[in-house]
């Protein structure tokens, strides 16, 4: 991975569960770091759920190691849509993870 091609931001957002006075849960999400990545793939599709059709969009991130991010979180590209992270992948030898990510459909 080489540093020219990290062209996008990231801005990491982690979950908290926070209760209110009646016990009901609410998660808000809470950045943790604006960094610095490479988009290595982006495919869009139609998909059909519940008799609604939308267009369902999928994006790999490589991003540095020394970022904090699990599968759950959400990743918000700077100017752009916001994903939420499905799996990660290491790459030790190179020092990088490449972030496999589903678009949110809000």
């Amino acid at each position: 991975m080489k540093a020219g091609r990290m062209r996008y931001r990231l801005r990491i957002l982690q979950p908290t569960t926070a209760a209110d006075r009646f016990g009901s849960k609410s998660t808000t999400w809470t950045q943790t770091a604006v960094v610095h990545a490479e988009r290595v793939k982006y495919a869009g599709r139609r998909t059909v759920q519940n008799a609604e059709v939308f267009p369902d969009y999928t994006a790999e991130f490589n991003i540095r190691d020394a970022h904090t991010v699990r599968e759950g979180w959400r990743v918000e590209q700077l100017g752009g849509n916001t994903y939420t992270v499905v799996s990660i992948t290491p790459n030790i030898d190179r020092g990088f993870l490449t972030l496999v990510c589903d678009r949110l459909n809000e």
